[in-house]
Parts: structure tokens; sequence; C-alpha cells
């Protein structure tokens, strides 16, 4: 599926949104990204994923439709959702959001993403993408 087809597919989804069943994933648990942080996630489809998904309690019911056509990794970014927590402010940020999210990619062996994601620093999607576009991110779809 070519990055634009994927992303028309996203915006797709985005539309039809909690409409669409829950889909279910195929394997949940945590990765590591550092000694005492682990981020949960949940995979949906098999084989290696190329769609991912921070945020994954807010998006998970938006993009529903889609798991079941790509492979896709959800996960919940470090301080949010059921990963871990940090009282260190230094600990979070964007630089750390994309170690993370490159992070998730090597976990599951991912040779390119299509990152999909809200703007959580200041809601301007331009400054996020400079988050999604070093490689081997495939493709971008952000919402301010």
């Amino acid at each position: 599926m070519t990055v634009v087809r994927t992303l028309a597919v996203l915006l797709a989804c985005a539309a039809l949104g909690a409409a669409a069943a829950q889909a279910q994933p195929t394997e949940t648990g945590f990765v590591q990204v550092e000694e005492d942080v682990r981020l949960f996630y949940q995979r949906f489809g098999t084989g290696t994923p190329t769609l991912f998904v921070p945020n994954r309690h807010e998006l998970i019911h938006t993009f529903a439709p889609l798991f079941e056509r790509v492979g896709a990794v959800a996960w919940d970014p470090r301080g949010r959702g059921l990963s871990s927590r940090s009282g260190d402010m230094s600990r979070y940020g964007p630089d750390v959001e994309r170690a993370d999210a490159e992070a998730m990619r090597r976990h599951f062996g991912a040779d390119r993403m299509v990152y999909v994601g809200v703007s959580p620093w200041d809601g301007s999607a331009s400054q996020d993408a400079e988050l999604t576009a070093t490689p081997p991110v495939g493709g971008a779809a952000l919402m301010p």
C-alpha cells in the first residue's frame, strides 16, 4: 500500500471514528525504552506492522477500522495510559517522543513506518512534522 493510499485510508477512518467496531489486538505488552520506562502497546494484525499510532488511549477508536486492514501498533506514550510515569520533566518532550517512536519501530522490526498522531506539544502540525520527518518514516498523518 502506498503512503498516499495509506494516508487516504487514515483520513477515511478518522471520519468513521467510533461508528466502527473496536478492533481486537493480536498482542499486548510493554516495550522497555529506558531502564525504568516501559511503554504499553497493543498490536493489531500479523506480520511486520507499518502503521504506528501513539496516544493509544485517545486514538484507538478513531483508527480501529484501519487496524483490520494493515499491521498496526498503538501505544501509550510515557506518562500516559498504562505506560510508565516519571516525576522528572526533562524525560518528556518532542525529542523523547521521537526516540520512543523509534524504539517502537525497532522493537517490531519495521523498516519504515507510517506515523499517525496528534500534536501534543503546541498544536502545530508543521513542528510535529519535524518529529516524523527523519527516516525511516514512510509517511505521517498529523492532526493539530
